[in-house]
């Protein structure tokens, strides 16, 4: 696998659960969190709804289940994980901006939040008005996958076995990292007509791999893992400085999953964003 230096809805594997558990950087986050809720008014005295921007299986998705259930232990309330995918999770940023500015329904997201504002003419909100920034929880690289029959043995070998030709790829969605991950290292790099396939997240993507329907797949590390070290799939590369330790964090070009909340939000809720 080469190193590149130039987004199941229930409960994620336990491979996968690791990976992410290892790249998370929530527990500061939990752990300070029970004191400041304590200097707060009373919240939350309803059901929080995490909303995820990309599909199941995806990294977004696997560390909003993460944190769903320790948030629902540490705060003694329902956590609903809800998955409202598409237009590179623009669908779920929308709804979630639209919502009361109470404190009840989150945005878990990745970097698209703020490619999107650029990407697309108009994305239907302002990530700079509509929401307050609450938290980065993970940081992940990106690898670049294929079916376990592909007769490349990493990036260089499939570039050059691919010159000249067009090869379809899929990612997370338009805009996400992993597709301009892929567009750069295809169209850029490689010289090669690269049909974008965009799916809902990361999970999909995968699945097309997986089922031999798109040639590669470019997408966030973690929900590749367990399925590259199965054999499921063949890694060829991955966005990371240590080809070696190509499942570590030290990558460039993170996507990073971070959690975000609507804008305005009443006092005791803000108090403890900036608590934590």
């Amino acid at each position: 696998m080469n190193t590149l230096d130039s987004d199941n809805a229930g409960r994620p594997p336990s491979s996968a659960r690791r990976e992410i558990l290892r790249i998370a950087t929530a527990g500061a986050l939990l752990s300070q969190m029970p004191h400041a809720l304590a200097q707060a008014q009373a919240w939350p005295t309803k059901p929080i709804r995490l909303m995820v921007a990309f599909a199941p299986g995806g990294p977004a998705d696997i560390v909003a289940r993460l944190i769903g259930q320790i948030l629902q232990e540490k705060l003694g309330q329902s956590v609903v994980v809800e998955n409202r995918a598409g237009a590179g999770g623009n669908i779920a940023a929308r709804l979630v901006a639209k919502e009361a500015p109470d404190g009840y329904t989150l945005l878990v997201t990745t970097s698209a939040l703020a490619v999107n504002q650029t990407f697309y003419k108009d994305p239907g909100y302002d990530a700079t008005k509509d929401f307050s920034p609450i938290a980065l929880i993970s940081v992940s690289p990106n690898i670049i996958v294929a079916h376990p029959s592909a007769s490349a043995t990493d990036l260089k070998d499939f570039l050059q076995k691919n010159k000249g030709k067009s090869v379809s790829y899929g990612s997370a969605g338009v805009g996400s990292t992993p597709n301009l991950t892929g567009d750069h290292v295809l169209r850029v790099l490689g010289g090669l007509d690269a049909v974008h396939i965009p799916f809902q997240g990361a999970g999909p993507a995968l699945a097309a791999t997986m089922a031999n329907q798109v040639e590669i797949a470019s997408v966030a590390l973690p929900p590749a893992v367990p399925l590259v070290r199965s054999g499921k799939l063949k890694g060829l590369a991955v966005r990371s400085h240590d080809a070696r330790r190509r499942f570590s964090r030290g990558a460039r070009h993170q996507p990073r999953v971070g959690q975000s909340i609507r804008q305005t939000l009443p006092h005791p809720v803000c108090v403890d964003r900036r608590s934590i």
